[in-house]
């Protein structure tokens, strides 16, 4: 039987980070979560997993019950070109079928039998490197087929990296309804007396990327004070920059803006329970995790028009322009008046939900490595 070895480093948790497991670590978590979880007279070939660097020291796979092959060199620790240890272990140590970067990119040998993941092409987008954006080419190029999480992302992969549609596949990701679904009141209320949360308020998840944008709802809440209303703006985001403490250096001191420190999953779903609306104006995603994740919270949502969110967010998320300050207070205000039809939003939900599952993702990817074979 084939083998497929899958490379899930990307999905240990950083040590340096308190636990922490970025976007695509945690997609690439729930995908083997749901592999798994697929009957072994259903799996056409064998599954091995792969993690290199010095992050995958005592990485302890999330328990998963596959083979595993641990590499901690340093990535950074490179010679001949671009070809690395771990790169370099892995073609002289294991036999495999297929490599599955899932990570965008890495270093590969000439002729590896590789996929990849594309997510987006952001870090592409920002680099000056020109290595680095020859890797991200090389990678492209050498795939046998590479999976995107939505067109938006696919066409950048066509557009920039000049690869013909024909050999990607769109995948969308889902939504862990496990941790993100309706809770009990007493729940919400505990996690709020938990934080210290006793008012009506507004949410979002945000990290300092500047393509993420809070900066500019900031601005929007802070003009939506000045129609003194009752809600808050509770964003949970344990390092918000010194320029964004100062400038709202009143509102955190008045308790109308609240940065939260590091939360668990199940603390961020009982946190979008709890809010009237999620709020999400990032300038650019290759999927956007947080709109289905208040969807299954049964939370509106206010995003953008952009890049893949109207794939995801359909015609049941509030959209806005990215630097539409006004735009945003007006929505904010149709919440604080109560003047949302929620009710029709939670029938629309349901559809797009069930477009988004781990287990038709999984399927989906057994699907994509098995044609890549």
């Amino acid at each position: 039987m084939k083998k497929v070895l899958i490379n899930v480093g990307v999905s240990a948790p950083s040590l340096a980070k308190g636990g922490y497991i970025s976007g695509i670590g945690k997609s690439i978590y729930w995908l083997m979560e749901s592999i798994k979880k697929i009957p072994k007279n259903e799996m056409p070939f064998e599954i091995e997993m792969y993690a290199s660097g010095i992050k995958s020291l005592g990485f302890n796979y999330h328990g998963w019950n596959y083979p595993k092959h641990t590499v901690p060199f340093p990535q950074t620790l490179s010679f001949k070109s671009e070809k690395n240890l771990p790169c370099l272990w892995r073609n002289l140590m294991l036999e495999y079928d297929l490599f599955h970067i899932t990570d965008i990119v890495d270093c590969v040998m000439p002729n590896e039998p590789i996929v990849s993941t594309f997510h987006d092409l952001d870090a592409y987008l920002k680099t000056e490197d020109s290595n680095l954006k020859k890797k991200y080419l090389n990678v492209a190029q050498q795939c046998r087929r590479i999976a995107c999480c939505s067109n938006y992302s696919k066409q950048d992969v066509v557009d920039l990296l000049n690869i013909d549609p024909d050999k990607i596949d769109v995948i969308y990701w889902g939504c862990d309804r496990n941790i993100f679904k309706v809770v009990p009141q007493e729940t919400i209320d505990m996690v709020l007396l938990k934080y210290n949360i006793s008012q009506p308020y507004f949410f979002s998840c945000s990290c300092s990327n500047p393509r993420k944008n809070i900066e500019t709802a900031l601005r929007a809440f802070k003009k939506f004070l000045t129609y003194n209303p009752k809600h808050i703006f509770v964003i949970a985001w344990s390092n918000p920059s010194p320029l964004i403490l100062k400038e709202f250096a009143e509102e955190i001191n008045n308790k109308k803006i609240v940065f939260l420190p590091h939360t668990t999953d199940d603390d961020l779903a009982t946190l979008y329970n709890g809010a009237s609306l999620s709020v999400y104006v990032t300038r650019r995603e290759g999927f956007g995790f947080p709109i289905l994740e208040s969807f299954a919270c049964r939370t509106p949502i206010m995003t953008c028009r952009n890049t893949s969110l109207v794939e995801v967010g359909q015609d049941a998320a509030i959209y806005v322009g990215e630097d539409d300050v006004d735009e945003m207070v007006d929505i904010m205000l149709a919440f604080e008046r109560s003047t949302f039809d929620v009710e029709s939003f939670a029938v629309r939900v349901r559809d797009i939900l069930s477009q988004f599952t781990w287990e038709k993702c999984s399927y989906d990817y057994i699907d994509f490595y098995n044609r890549s074979l």
